[in-house]
């Protein structure tokens, strides 16, 4: 039985599938984030895939983080374990995040890259509360992903519809649209303290800051 979100069908060609679809734009979406690390963090990587943003936090900082990195593909865990962590210790778990546990507020940064685009409304939800139950206050929660922009929907809906048709049949993905994200961090009470567009605007990238319970 095939398992879903899984992307172990595509593991071996989703980073230069990607880079011939976006160029660098998701990688740069993904790295304008990284500012607010400093060592001695928890981060919390979930569904990080193939393992680029390793390497790109190792760039941006050389050592100091405590990253735990959880893939449900045992593909893309293998890739990413080859990834160079820097000074980094890399805790890389295989396996769906909602089978995970960790005390609350465990976490002072959570970063999550084109991945809840994969889930329909119910299941993003229950992932979010998760997530925001590890975040402790104050902490970071740095969000990327696509959306569709009312005047841009000539272009980005149809290769949003494409995407979607494509990633279900090789992945098996539950979604079928882009769930409004930005609502569930207003409601828990997520202030946006930076926010940039990539991709004509396709893409989204915003640093959240986890307020008061």
């Amino acid at each position: 039985m095939a398992v879903a979100n899984n992307y172990d069908n595509i593991a071996a060609i989703y980073d230069p599938l990607s880079l011939l679809i976006f160029g660098r734009s998701l990688r740069r979406a993904q790295a304008f984030m990284l500012n607010v690390l400093t060592p001695g963090q928890r981060v919390l990587v979930v569904g990080g895939g193939a393992g680029w943003i390793l390497e790109a936090m190792a760039a941006r900082l050389p050592d100091g983080l405590h990253i735990t990195y959880v893939e449900l593909s045992a593909k893309m865990t293998a890739l990413a374990r080859k990834r160079n962590i820097g000074g980094h210790d890399v805790d890389f778990i295989r396996g769906s995040i909602t089978a995970q546990s960790w005390p609350a507020g465990y976490f002072d940064v959570v970063f999550t890259a084109f991945f809840f685009d994969n889930f329909q409304q119910e299941a993003a939800e229950h992932i979010f509360a998760q997530l925001h139950q590890y975040l402790k206050t104050g902490g970071y929660w740095l969000f990327a992903d696509f959306e569709v922009e009312q005047g841009q929907r000539y272009w980005q809906q149809p290769l949003l519809n494409g995407m979607y048709f494509f990633f279900r049949m090789v992945s098996h993905i539950d979604a079928r649209q882009l769930q409004d994200m930005a609502a569930l961090f207003q409601a828990h009470g997520y202030t946006p303290l930076q926010q940039k567009r990539f991709y004509s605007r396709f893409v989204q990238s915003v640093i959240y800051r986890k307020g008061q319970a």
